[in-house]
This record gives C-alpha cells, sequence and structure tokens, in this order.
C-alpha cells in the first residue's frame, strides 16, 4: 500500500528514461571510437565518467521514486495487536458469513417444502403451459440454427461480473432439463410449475445478500432450477443431470458402507459382463465424499476387486472411484460356478468390523449383489 503514491505513467516513463540512457551510451561509445588514435587525457575520462554516473543516479532516482517511497515509509508506525482478538474477530465474521448463506438455503427449503405440498399431482396443467428452458434460451430477436423457433423462448442476458461475465438474467430462473427426460413430460411439467414460487425467494435471497453465487433447486424428476436465469452450453453435447452431482446426492442420501459383490463366474461373459461392469460404474457415480465401498468378485472365492483395497472398505472419493473402475474394466477372465454363500459371508463380516469399530460412514450400510440369477434366496446367512 505503501507504494500506491506511482501512477499509471511509470512504465512508460521508465521506458522513456531507459532510451535516453540508451542513446548517453550509445554517443560516448562513437567518440571513444572516432577519437581511439588519439591520446586521451584522464580528466576527460573522470569527466565522462562523473558525467554519466550523474545521469544514471537521476534516472534512478526519477524510475525508482526513492524520495518519495523513503518519504511514504517515515509516517510508518508500530502498533501492538492482540493475536487473539483478532483471531475472535474473523471467526465472527465467518460465522456470520456462513449463517446468512445458510439462511438462504433454509428459505429455499422451506419454500419447495410447502410449494410441494400445496400442488396437486392430478392437476392437468396442459400443453400451453411455458418455462424457460436454459436449453433454449435465445436474446430476442435472434434465430438459433437447427431449433424449432416456436420451442425456443426469448429472454434478455447481460453479462454480470458477479457471476464471471456470464450473460444472466437476474429477474427469473431458468430450468434445465437433461437430455435423456422428456422436458414435456406430465411429472416434469408439475414439478417445474409448483417450483415457480421458488422464484421470490431466489430474488430475495440475491437481494440480502449480493454476495450470493448460483442458486440451485434439484428435483428428483431431473430438472434443475437455477437463479440467475442464463442459457446452456450445448457443446460438444449435455451430459449434466443434477441427480448425479455431489450436492444433490450429498443432500438426498444418508452416508453409507457399500459392498458391490460382482458374479465372475462362467456364465457372465460377454455382454452379461459389459452389462455388470456398467452397472457398477453407475453405482459408483452416485456414491460422494461421504460414502464408503468396496468391490469383490467371487467365483470359488472372493477378492477385491483392486488387491490392495483387500478386507476394506475406501472413502468414495475420485481417487479411489478412479481405480475401483479400472479394477472393473480389466476384472479377470468368467469361469466356474459362483459360490454364493462364501461372497456373502466375507461381505457380512466385513461390515460387521466397520460397524462395531464405528469405521467408516458408520451410519446406513448395504450389500449390491450383482448376477445374472441367483439360485435361492440364502436366508439360513441372514
Amino acid at each position: 500500500n505503501k507504494l500506491s503514491v506511482f501512477d499509471r505513467k511509470a512504465n512508460s516513463e521508465m521506458k522513456c528514461s531507459f532510451c535516453i540512457c540508451q542513446s548517453l551510451l550509445v554517443f560516448y561509445v562513437l567518440l571513444i571510437a572516432i577519437t581511439y588514435e588519439e591520446e586521451i587525457r584522464p580528466e576527460i575520462v573522470q569527466g565522462w565518467a562523473e558525467k554519466l554516473g550523474t545521469e544514471l543516479w537521476s534516472l534512478g532516482d526519477y524510475v525508482t521514486r526513492r524520495v518519495d517511497v523513503i518519504k511514504s515509509f517515515k509516517e510508518a508506525k508500530v502498533e501492538s495487536r492482540d493475536g487473539g482478538k483478532v483471531v475472535n474477530e474473523l471467526v465472527k465474521d465467518m460465522e456470520n458469513m456462513m449463517e446468512h448463506k445458510v439462511d438462504a438455503v433454509r428459505r429455499i427449503m422451506d419454500t419447495a417444502e410447502n410449494a410441494a405440498i400445496d400442488s396437486n399431482p392430478e392437476e392437468d396443467i396442459g400443453d400451453e403451459f411455458e418455462y424457460f428452458n436454459a436449453k433454449l434460451l435465445k436474446p430476442p430477436g435472434t434465430y438459433v440454427p437447427g431449433v424449432d423457433p416456436n420451442g425456443t423462448r426469448e429472454l434478455e442476458l447481460t453479462p454480470n461480473s458477479h457471476f464471471f461475465d456470464m450473460p444472466v438474467n437476474t429477474a427469473v430462473s431458468s430450468v434445465h432439463v437433461p437430455t435423456n427426460v422428456f422436458d414435456r413430460a406430465k411429472e416434469v411439467i408439475h414439478a417445474v410449475k409448483w417450483s415457480e414460487r421458488l422464484e421470490l425467494t431466489f430474488r430475495d435471497n440475491y437481494k440480502s445478500d449480493p454476495s450470493l453465487s448460483w442458486q440451485y433447486f434439484g428435483s428428483s424428476t431431473g430438472f434443475m432450477r437455477q437463479f440467475p436465469a442464463t442459457d446452456w452450453e450445448m457443446e460438444p453435447v449435455d451430459l449434466f443431470d443434477c441427480r448425479t452431482r455431489s450436492w444433490y446426492i450429498e443432500a438426498a442420501t444418508s452416508p453409507k458402507d457399500i459392498l458391490i459383490l460382482v458374479d465372475n463366474s462362467g456364465s457372465m461373459m460377454g455382454q452379461r459382463k459389459e452389462i455388470a461392469r456398467h452397472v457398477v460404474n453407475s453405482i459408483l457415480d452416485t456414491l460422494g465424499n461421504n460414502d464408503f465401498v468396496n468391490i469383490m468378485t467371487f467365483v470359488n472365492d472372493t477378492k477385491e476387486i483392486v488387491e490392495c483395497y483387500r478386507d476394506m472398505l475406501v472413502q468414495a472419493n475420485l481417487e479411489n472411484i478412479r481405480e475401483l473402475k479400472l479394477g472393473m474394466k480389466n476384472m479377470g477372465p468368467a469361469t466356474f460356478i459362483a459360490n454364493f454363500s462364501t461372497a456373502l459371508i466375507t461381505a457380512f463380516d466385513i461390515l460387521e468390523q466397520y460397524r462395531e469399530s464405528r469405521m467408516g460412514a458408520a451410519c446406513n450400510q448395504a450389500i449390491m449383489l450383482v448376477t445374472d440369477g441367483v439360485p435361492y434366496n440364502f436366508k439360513e446367512i441372514f
């Protein structure tokens, strides 16, 4: 802050000054080159040196503003501060800030719950109902190639620095519907309609706390309402589904310990094996950092899909999920007959160990069996 006395002209002035200095040096070099055959008296060289030194000193003073810097530090003073008091003030400020954010989330939750309760699932909304579909928004008076003009809605979007200079409209919210969900399905339209009551809550939250960023509401039907409204980036392809995002999963489900048992017997070959791999990967995509998981294959015996995860559950973070998916990709060939009893007993033993020691998620536990068929219910194991 002490160096704030320097203005924006410093860079241009520095360049100009260095050009002057270079010109002086060139002049002296040329002068020496012209008179190199003549005898140069020491007092002349001394004069050159003094003049060059004076010029360089003046240049340094001018560019660095040495005098101004010295003056600015003459007013500096040392104050004693109580470290504990400073920390407490920071804690209080952080607490107040987080409380404002939590209050905003609570208001969204209360409004959504009340709107869902008041809605009528059997209401015939009709085809005339419209909403701001984020995929079909366009600026007024523009044409979107490849899209039915009757399927789009015009909305004025303005770049906003608070939202990373993205074009937004802070008066309304927009709705994103996943590609694999029909955006005019009855259950989707019904939920979109009652969620319109969130518009006022979104605006009030942003008005009371301008530091708020994006506000979301994710529905179990797949759509996501976001505020402020903005168009959705469709390139190269839209694969977004709010139901697979960590914030949705962690809010909708409790932490859990999961053991996935994958049948790798002789019947699980070809297409069945590929289906099993896809099922397991889909399960892994729904897990979050609060969950613990492991995958075991079983035939005559049971073994972990990742060797270093033996007899344990690992946190479902990105690194571990990546290793588990890689293990599924490199799963050994299907052989022999599956021993379900051994696999289930092993799974129950591991879950019991984690439950008694309060390790892992310390909440819900589940065993997922991926197979092409179970001979009977194995109730004696349970």
